[in-house]
């Protein structure tokens, strides 16, 4: 049975690895990262329900979500799973030998898979300056790395649990300010092991790699638009966020959900994102456009980014004769970012590609991403 644990490993543990420095989120909307990630000043629905709670006010209508499924995974992810399954019939050390001749070491595998059922999101549900969201989610992301001394880092993470929002008007409507609060179920890990280890016969499952827990957390957000007819623009905003405020850590009936898994879950990392906003008339074919400009993560401890990574920009715009479609492009931690949205009756469709930026710094290591959206409204 040993030859089968690498590639067990590989296709089945997961995320973040050896020099990985990505700062990992409960929940991305495919939309934002077409946008090249932006959310604090234009996350609408479910976005701003994990991200900018005062964005809830900004939906355009009502929607009741009764099924979105969001699905991720960096480019290479699919030609490198069957490398894993060429790798099924090694044993001993012509486990590491096949890794190594099938250039798996130094890459970093990542899927992403989430499903927000149902979601319900209503800008005016206590009158006309009081919105309310709620949602259900269930998420899994993982990143692994196997290092070329063939150690092998990754990190697993699994949530589920409800989310609520509130956010009200101020200043004749000019200023929103809201709140998130979430209750998750944990299932993590980060461990990392050597390959020689699995040759040599080790056993490992979820509970000598992951801890659990229920953790609770809120979030802080508001969004302010100048009161003033600018020049050149339509209008002009700034907004803000305070994300992970209790800095969870999941400790919460970590021994007794699952009584095989003793371990703690890792917890959240308590951050900032500011950015402003412009919003555009419109132009030839071109409607309901704006741009934005955004600082995110800022003062997270738990992975390392320089002030450049934490920087994101992006715009989204419609065409006149084909309003259903939304057109997006954007900066993602300083690699492109572009996507498309269908808003179908009942059917919506996002899809997007992105960099993500492994390292502390831009320009290190990019893990071009690719991900798709498909949800049933009314």
């Amino acid at each position: 049975m040993r030859k089968f644990l690498i590639p067990i490993l590989l296709l089945c543990t997961a995320t973040q690895a050896w020099g990985v420095e990505e700062v990992m989120h409960t929940y991305r909307g495919v939309r934002s990262l077409g946008m090249g990630g932006i959310v604090t000043t234009s996350g609408l629905y479910d976005e701003a329900l994990f991200g900018n709670p005062a964005m809830q006010l900004e939906d355009p209508n009502w929607k009741l979500t009764i099924l979105g499924l969001t699905a991720e995974a960096n480019a290479h992810f699919i030609s490198d799973t069957k490398k894993v399954t060429d790798i099924k019939n090694a044993s001993g050390t012509g486990v590491v030998q096949k890794v190594a001749d099938a250039d798996l070491a130094g890459r970093n595998e990542h899927y992403r898979v989430s499903l927000l059922v149902p979601g319900f999101y209503s800008p005016h549900f206590f009158g006309d300056n009081t919105s309310f969201a709620f949602g259900l989610l269930i998420d899994n992301q993982t990143n692994l790395m196997l290092r070329s001394n063939s150690d092998v880092d990754l990190q697993a993470l699994v949530d589920v649990g409800p989310s609520f929002g509130v956010a009200h008007k101020f200043l004749d409507g000019n200023l929103n300010v809201g709140a998130n609060a979430h209750i998750m179920y944990r299932v993590a890990g980060d461990p990392s092991y050597n390959i020689s280890d699995f040759v040599g016969g080790q056993k490992i499952g979820v509970k000598d790699i992951a801890g659990q827990g229920i953790g609770f957390d809120f979030d802080l957000g508001a969004y302010y638009k100048l009161p003033f007819d600018p020049p050149f623009f339509k209008k002009i905003s700034v907004g803000g966020s305070l994300n992970n405020l209790l800095q969870s850590t999941y400790r919460v009936a970590g021994k007794t959900l699952i009584s095989s898994i003793k371990g703690t879950a890792f917890g959240n990392d308590r951050t900032a994102s500011l950015g402003a906003r412009a919003d555009l008339p419109d132009l030839f074919v071109l409607s309901d456009t704006f741009y934005s400009l955004e600082w995110q993560d800022i003062g997270t401890t738990r992975r390392a980014a320089s002030f450049w990574k934490k920087m994101h920009m992006g715009a989204e715009t419609h065409l006149s004769f084909l309003k259903l479609m939304a057109v997006r492009a954007g900066f993602n931690e300083g690699y492109i970012s572009a996507g498309l949205g269908f808003d179908l009756p009942i059917l919506k469709i996002d899809i997007g590609t992105y960099g993500e930026e492994l390292g502390a710094n831009t320009g290190r290591i990019e893990d071009r991403r690719i991900a798709a959206k498909i949800s049933f409204d009314i």
